[in-house]
């Protein structure tokens, strides 16, 4: 979104625009692989399962693991 925003931004405060992307950036990079370490460590089963499927990557298990807290509870 903030990349979005940065082509309608004023020359005034595009440098602090682009510093608040790379600092989105830096902490996604810090970010994304403890969510992945907390997913294996506690839905690993769920997570390789979810992985053999297809088209479904880190991202997409991690996110229907969080969304969907019924998968692999309900039949």
């Amino acid at each position: 979104m903030e990349r979005q925003r940065l082509s309608f931004v004023r020359p005034a405060v595009r440098d602090s625009a682009e510093a608040l992307i790379e600092a989105i950036k830096k902490r996604l990079d810090e970010v994304d692989p403890d969510m992945a370490r907390h997913v294996s460590a506690h839905f690993g089963e769920l997570e390789r399962l979810l992985r053999s499927t297809g088209g479904i990557g880190p991202v997409a298990s991690a996110t229907l693991i969080a969304e969907l807290p019924e998968l692999g509870h309900m039949t």
